[in-house]
């Protein structure tokens, strides 16, 4: 992780209203270059309004977003924002689906999907860029999704449950894959779960976000460092975290 003074992703007291209810209050949250925090809380908190806010499809009532340092407040296109569905495109090939965010930008098709290309070893995609989502495992296509939000970013990407759609034993190798593609590529990830067990392995901090509005009520950092193999989620250090965290969570 990157020592740098400027944080990757800040957010600073960010507000959001919709039809005179206030929905987040006052939420600040910065993370650092490589940095992974989970964002837990119960429904209706208001973790998809902040990631609204922090990837720029809306514009807060206060408050601003930072990408190191830019200000891009209400500014879409900067941070990469990855839905808990893949929403690959059926009537296209994994490599024109992957490719699309840098045609968004500007790219011809063809030197987009070369670039994309590029990265399909890296993320275990060999041998499927000519193939439909549809012929695809379910962790194959959540590979396919990821390379596309990644090719997407600035190195900052918000993933909405991003692993809940997986069975056990997907969801183990794909967390074991993302923790490797995170260091290799210096990527700075928030993702929300609600999966408490998931943000004690997978994170180096766990924000809760509750009440109403919902505002930041608590912040973990989990000690031992990443990547933790599954004897740690068997610890009572694991199961303290989880106490812990199982009462912050209750209303």
């Amino acid at each position: 992780m990157s020592g740098g003074s400027v944080p990757a992703l800040q957010a600073e007291e960010l507000s959001r209203s919709y039809s005179g209810r206030t929905i987040i209050q006052n939420i600040s949250l910065s993370l650092k270059e490589g940095e992974l925090v989970c964002l837990l809380g119960i429904s209706g908190a208001g973790k998809t309004t902040l990631f609204n806010l922090l990837s720029g499809l809306e514009q807060p009532d206060t408050g601003r977003v930072l990408l190191n340092g830019q200000d891009i407040t209400g500014t879409p296109g900067q941070i990469s924002y990855m839905l808990q569905k893949d929403l690959l495109l059926p009537h296209k090939k994994v490599a024109d689906n992957v490719a699309l965010p840098l045609v968004i930008r500007g790219a011809g098709k063809r030197e987009a999907r070369e670039r994309a290309l590029s990265y399909f070893a890296a993320f275990g995609l060999e041998g499927t860029q000519d193939k439909y989502p549809a012929q695809l495992s379910g962790g194959m296509r959540q590979r396919a999704a990821l390379l596309r939000t990644f090719l997407g970013s600035r190195g900052v990407v918000l993933l909405d449950e991003p692993f809940s759609a997986l069975d056990a034993l997907t969801k183990r190798e794909i967390h074991r894959w993302y923790m490797g593609m995170m260091d290799r590529l210096s990527l700075t990830t928030l993702f929300i779960t609600h999966d408490i067990d998931e943000a004690i392995l997978l994170s180096d901090r766990v924000c809760v976000l509750s009440g109403q509005p919902g505002q930041i009520t608590a912040e973990l950092t989990i000690q031992p460092p990443r990547p933790r193999d599954l004897s740690f989620s068997l610890s009572e250090e694991f199961l303290a975290y989880k106490r812990q965290i199982l009462s912050l969570l209750e209303p």
